[in-house]
This record gives structure tokens, sequence and C-alpha cells, in this order.
């Protein structure tokens, strides 16, 4: 291959290489868009598209080259001329990558916005359809509602209005219906045998505290049409329930007064034998009618125990109050037995029958504990007349007084001991004889 002017000129000057030349002179030249390769027209001719020669250079494809041979001439370099990739024709024949593929997608946005259309449109008509429906839902929840409570006593339906439209259609169902069948009442309390039946022996339980009979329901339905595609259908609510319990056992209600007995009122009392009253009302005449019955004060009424223990005892044996029993051998075995005489193998003594022994230990112990009490007070007054330097004669008439009292009482209540001893000592021969007179009584 024969040299180029420019080589030549090189070989002249001592190459690239050895070419001496100031780094003033020393400038990058840069073409854009050029394959690897330097190209330099000769300075002697004039420059035309195509006459290149080629030096060693490192270039970018894309970008351009650079230069980067720092001999190069200062004259060659101003001299040199690289057309662009862009600007050849190259260029405009062949578009870049990016340029093929924004030609490509050129008109795409309308026709995707054509393409969703309908099924965002769709979506938006599904939403304001859920919408309604949840708002007319959330309607026929308050109108259940409102039935229910329109209805409970003392209200009636008569008294209250019914919703205006457009809130509550007419042609939309406002009603109450009973409900038998609340789950809500399922719990052992309200179960129980004594609240809601059956009970032994005859004993029946009145439906006034069984819940469900006044247990109702208000119930509301709506059909609607829907706004948006009405293809799809009306809407229906369905029934709407509201459960309440009407009945809450008040005085006004079951009409009965505010203080009465409602054992009567819950309950129907199994009818008892007619001789059981007669022979009740005969042994309370007999009691009131015996000639001692002024001396029986002793068993609630007796002043000597209100006098040193400050109240009456009443000693009349009683059944238990805290029980509530229907069984009538649990009742017997409870509060019967333990008060009448009974065998058991052998004769064994009821509290009637232990009645005497029971008053006999509290009087004894009464007067005895009340006899020490009057005695030590004694013993403290005769050390304060003893004392030095001796009370004043006032103070000395009052203990004097006071002494000489206590000995009065403690000279009353020493008899009543004394007679209550024998008769603890005779005890034991009045309970044989109350043994004899059961035994041949009892079967």
């Amino acid at each position: 291959m024969a040299e180029s002017p420019l080589d030549q000129r090189c070989t002249q000057r001592g190459g690239f290489e050895n070419a001496s030349i100031s780094a003033a002179e020393r400038r990058h030249v840069i073409a854009p868009g050029v394959s690897p390769g330097c190209e330099a027209h000769d300075p002697n001719q004039s420059p035309a598209r195509g006459d290149t020669t080629t030096t060693r250079t490192d270039v970018s494809p894309l970008r351009g080259f650079a230069a980067l041979c720092s001999s190069l001439p200062r004259a060659y370099a101003r001299g040199y001329y690289m057309p662009s990739l862009r600007d050849s024709e190259r260029s405009r024949q062949m578009p870049s990558l990016r340029d093929s593929k924004r030609m490509r997608r050129r008109g795409l946005a309308p026709l995707e916005f054509v393409l969703w259309l309908p099924v965002l449109l769709f979506v938006m008509a599904l939403m304001v359809n859920y919408g309604t429906m949840a708002t007319w839902r959330v309607r026929s929840e308050v109108i259940s509602r409102h039935a229910a409570w329109r209805e409970r006593w003392p209200r009636s339906a008569a008294d209250e209005a019914a919703p205006d439209r457009p809130f509550w259609p007419d042609a939309a169902v406002m009603t109450t219906e009973p409900d038998i069948a609340l789950d809500v009442l399922d719990v052992p309390e309200i179960d129980h045998p004594v609240v809601r039946g059956p009970i032994p022996n005859e004993f029946i339980v009145r439906p006034l505290l069984d819940p469900t009979r006044g247990a109702y329901k208000g119930v509301s339905q709506v059909r609607r049409e829907l706004p948006l595609l009405p293809s799809l259908g009306d809407y229906n609510s369905g029934d709407v329930d509201t459960a309440l319990i009407d009945h809450k056992w008040q005085v006004a209600t079951m009409g009965i007064p505010n203080r009465f007995r409602r054992s009567v009122v819950l309950y129907e009392l199994p009818k008892t034998d007619p001789s059981l009253p007669e022979a009740f009302a005969t042994a309370v005449e007999n009691v009131l009618g015996i000639p001692h019955y002024d001396a029986l004060a002793i068993l609630d009424r007796d002043e000597d125990i209100r006098k040193y223990t400050g109240g009456y005892v009443d000693f009349h044996p009683r059944v238990r109050t805290n029980m509530c029993e229907l069984d009538l051998e649990v009742v017997r075995e409870e509060q019967v037995v333990p008060l009448v005489d009974t065998r058991d193998g052998e004769i064994r003594l009821g509290e009637i029958s232990l009645l005497p022994r029971t008053m006999t230990a509290f009087f004894m112990n009464m007067y005895r504990a009340a006899k020490e009490r009057m005695e030590q007070r004694i013993e403290t007054l005769q050390a304060e007349l003893e004392s030095v330097p001796p009370p004043t004669p006032e103070r000395q008439a009052q203990i004097t007084a006071e002494i000489a009292a206590l000995q009065a009482e403690i000279d009353i209540i020493t008899p009543k001991t004394e007679q209550l001893e024998e008769y603890e000592a005779r005890l034991p021969q009045i309970e044989d004889e109350l043994r004899a007179s059961a035994d041949a009584a009892l079967p």
C-alpha cells in the first residue's frame, strides 16, 4: 500500500512518537459516531468526503473518538475533518434502537384507554351498586330495631308513626313477629326448675317468669332497583330481625302491688288435707286456753333475761328460715326430725323435749355470771371505803347504799340458782319419763 502524504509527513518529523510538540499544540480531536480508527485528510489536498487515512487511536463507536496520540502535529489536527455518524447518510437510513421502539409504540395509549374503558366503567358501576346495597342494609337494621321498640310496653305501634319516605319506602316491610327460640336465654339460671318447672309434690309453676312469653322480634325487608347495571336484578335485603324481650316482670305488668307475697303469684300451691289446718287451729286454741298461759312468757318475754342481758331471748323451737327445698323427705329430715322425738334403735329426744334442759342451763349460767359481777363490784366498793385518804362522807353514803342494793340482788338470785340446781338434778328422771312416753307413742 502506498504511503499517504500524511504518513510521509509523520515520517519526515520522526514519527508521531518522536515528534516534539509542545503541550499547547496537543489537541484532542473528537469525532462522535465513528468506528474504531482515526480518519484525517492530507493538508496538501482539499478535503473531500472519503479521503481519509487511519492511525491507531482509542475511539468510542457511539460517542466518536479522541486522538490520544500526544505527538500529533497541530497543523494536521486542525485540518482534520470527521463527519458524525448521526449526520451521515447511513445515520439517516438506519435509526437507533431507542428511536425504533419509540416509533413502534406510537399511538398505543389511546388504544389501551379504549380497551380498558369498559372494564373501568364496569368496576365503577359495581362500586356504586355495592354502596347502595350497604346503605339499604343499614337502613333495614335501623327499621328492624325501630319496629321492635315501638311496640314495647307501655308503647304500641299505634302511638308511633312510621318512617317517612324516602328513608323507608311504603312498599317495604316493617312489622313484629313472636320469637320462641332465643338462644341467648339458654342458661342454667333461667332453666332452674324453681323458675321454669317442673317441681315435685304437685307444685305448679305459673309461666309468669317464662322469658319466651315476652320474646318477639322486629322484622324489616326492602327491595330496591340497582342504580347501575339494572340487568343484574333488584337488591333484596331479606328478613332483618332484631330480637327483644318485652316482659321485665314489673309489678305494673304483673298486676300486683309492689309489696306483695310473690309466691302465691308465681306458684299454684298443692291442696293439703283439710284436716291439717283444722288440727293446727285446734292446737293454737288449746295453747291459748291453758290456765298457766301467762307463765309461758318465760319462753320469749322473761324480765330477768332482759334485766341481766339487756334483751329478750326466744326459746321457741323453730325451723330454719334459710332453706329452699321442695322435697318433702329432705324437709322432714332437716327441719322436722331435729325438733321432735324419733326412734333410731332407741328413743332420741328432740329439741322440744330437751327444752327444759336448754332453758335451765341458760338461766343458771346467767344468774351465776350476774352474781359474780355483783360480788366483784362489792369488793371494789369496799376497797374504795378502806382507801387512804377515805372518801368524802357523801361518797361513803353512796357506796354504802350501792353495796346494800347489790347484796339484796344477790340474795334474790341465790335462791333461784339453788332451785335451778335442784331442777337440773331431776332432769335425767324427767327425760327418762319423756322417752317412755315417746316409746309408747312412736311406732
